[in-house]
């Protein structure tokens, strides 16, 4: 009696297919919104185009804005994997400014290969401390980590704006900044006569340090099985508090490294505005990653160009500004919801998939 060997099947695998046909969606009701406030949409959009890649000044602001987006939301993708929801990346960015700042306004004139590595790893210490202050008091108090580190942003903005207001204020300036800091914390050009620094080439390693991690280390695999299912993580001797811990430490030190990056590569001192919201869109380009730090990359790139775009049209064109903001809004409730359908194909896949199997 022969006995055929029955075919194995398998469910498919959520994939972001969707997501090209959620940015066009979101395009066209850009349009749409263009058109209604009197705009051409095909002129805006190509005032967008020229704001973003018009010349090399503007791919390099490009990748100037790519830069702290990339690296806040690298580290909220770790969080995410834990299943915690962190608003915080804006107030740990503003603090590892401050924290890059404190050594560079302070500590003398430094050589390059002490100053900008020391600057570094002080705005990511500060930012992994604030990070990691909301994780604790999530798992020793059960504190809502959205609105501990929600609270906790306003506390490092306002820190910052009390330092650039008072003791730490420029005595020549009339404007609340800081003085310049030493020559040796600032980051090295890479193209001349625009702003593009080294700071792009630290976030793509970054890229690939946690590819790395998420992919191939123990530490990813623990915190995406504590994400997933914190029971079975505990079941198998995975401490899930203490990597819900160490989610915001690393997260927050990420921020904290984007707020020292942007210091040392295009502010030069310390200022009120230190991050333009990179923290909040970071959130958003995070959940769009879906946990991939190589879609996290193209997402940051994309949400750069967005930003550079909305720039160009207000130049050319009287646009204002904020169309970027409602673009970038219109991606994420589209992606959203992209995703939320394309979880329900997928379940209705595995049914028909079991039912086959059990025939």
């Amino acid at each position: 009696m022969s006995h055929e060997k029955k075919p194995i099947l398998r469910a498919p695998r959520a994939s972001s297919a969707m997501l090209p046909l959620a940015i066009l969606l979101a395009l066209v009701c850009g349009a749409l919104l263009l058109a209604l406030s009197g705009y051409s949409p095909i002129e805006a959009y190509a005032a967008l185009l020229r704001g973003s890649f018009g010349n090399l000044n503007a791919i390099a602001e490009v990748l100037v804005k790519t830069t702290p987006l990339l690296l806040a939301a690298l580290g909220l993708t770790i969080s995410n994997r834990a299943q915690v929801i962190s608003i915080g990346a804006e107030g740990q960015i503003y603090l590892g400014a401050m924290g890059a700042a404190a050594v560079a306004l302070f500590m003398g004139a430094l050589s390059a290969y002490i100053a900008i590595p020391l600057c570094m790893v002080a705005g990511i210490l500060i930012g992994a401390l604030w990070g990691g202050i909301a994780g604790w008091l999530k798992v020793r108090m059960n504190a809502n980590e959205v609105i501990v580190t929600l609270m906790m942003n306003y506390i490092a903005i306002e820190l910052v704006r009390y330092l650039v207001n008072g003791p730490w204020r420029d005595p020549n300036s009339v404007e609340p900044y800081s003085a310049l800091i030493t020559d040796g914390a600032y980051l090295p050009t890479l193209i001349p006569r625009t702003r593009l620094h080294v700071g792009i080439l630290i976030a793509l390693a970054m890229v690939a340090v946690f590819w790395w991690v998420l992919r191939r280390t123990t530490l990813g695999y623990q915190l995406t099985v504590c994400g997933a299912n914190p029971d079975a993580a505990e079941a198998n001797g995975i401490n899930s508090r203490r990597m819900i811990v160490i989610s915001m430490l690393i997260s927050g030190g990420m921020a904290g490294l984007a707020g020292a990056v942007e210091l040392m590569g295009v502010h030069h001192r310390l200022i009120e505005e230190v991050s333009p919201e990179y923290g909040f869109t970071a959130i958003i380009i995070a959940v769009l990653g879906r946990g991939k730090p190589v879609r996290v990359l193209f997402a940051a790139l994309f949400f750069a160009v967005l930003t550079t775009g909305a720039d160009g049209m207000r130049l050319t064109m009287g646009i204002p500004a904020s169309i970027g903001s409602i673009l970038q809004a219109l991606v994420l409730l589209f992606a959203l919801g992209s995703e939320i359908f394309e979880q329900r194909l997928l379940t209705k896949e595995q049914i028909r998939l079991s039912a086959a199997q059990q025939r």
